[in-house]
């Protein structure tokens, strides 16, 4: 009997009941795991050969930010990846205000224009589902009160970028908050990344191991965004316990 209650549970079936929650959002949730991943291998496989072609100063660094808007909110990669692509091409302190301003600017894009013209025919099916109840009631409030829990709400990463985007352009969050939210929430990620990127560089090019300052600086940022992750997790998990 033990045998039978537990193949009515396995794998397959948890797989099959998944696949049918998810009902006419599976393209999506495909897609959103499977362009990033590509976008990922294609562009960390060719970053020393970008890094070659890249124009230096002013341009290069608003090329940049260009290239991480479209990319993430396009969902061809993730913020993460666009951040250490960033430290590796322009360094970790031009990377930095690049990343952050377009990571915000590509929330909004996503929120506004990319899913709506994409998908705007399954949010009727999507504000029956818990997950954007629970985005819609966790982010709701004035301004600052909403700016702050998207931040909350991208610093938790319960779900991946593009699929917050998506849950918070169905429950109807305004474009200020995602967008100043969504560009506070990239800082830690920027830091973490993009100095990681940097290091990478000059490791491979030149053989240098990152000094000191860099080392205790980056293990300072990496400490502070795993407090800050921990933190907004539990404030999501109460904010939306039954």
């Amino acid at each position: 009997m033990g045998g039978a209650v537990q193949s009515r549970t396995g794998p397959r079936q948890q797989l099959v009941a998944f696949v049918r929650e998810l009902g006419p959002l599976l393209p999506v949730a495909l897609a959103t795991a499977v362009l990033p991943t590509v976008g990922t291998v294609a562009l960390l496989s060719m970053l020393p050969q970008v890094a070659a072609l890249w124009p230096t100063g002013l341009s290069g660094a608003a090329l940049a930010g260009l290239a991480i808007v479209g990319a993430v909110a396009l969902v061809l990669l993730p913020p993460s990846v666009g951040a250490f692509a960033a430290g590796y091409v322009l360094g970790a302190g031009v990377a930095l205000p690049v990343v952050v301003l377009a990571v915000g600017l590509a929330a909004v894009l996503g929120q506004r224009v990319v899913w709506p013209l994409l998908v705007a025919r399954l949010y009727a099916f999507m504000r029956t589902r818990p997950r954007v109840h629970a985005v819609q009631r966790y982010c709701s409030g004035d301004w600052r009160t909403s700016t702050g829990r998207v931040a909350m709400l991208r610093w938790a990463g319960r779900f991946p970028f593009a699929v917050t985007s998506l849950l918070l352009s169905a429950a109807g969050t305004g474009a200020l908050p995602v967008a100043v939210g969504s560009t506070l929430a990239t800082v830690p990620l920027a830091l973490v990344a993009g100095q990681a990127g940097s290091a990478w560089r000059s490791f491979r090019e030149q053989g240098l191991a990152p000094t000191l300052g860099t080392s205790l600086l980056w293990l300072v940022g990496a400490a502070t965004a795993a407090i800050v992750v921990t933190r907004a997790r539990r404030h999501w998990l109460r904010a939306t316990a039954p």
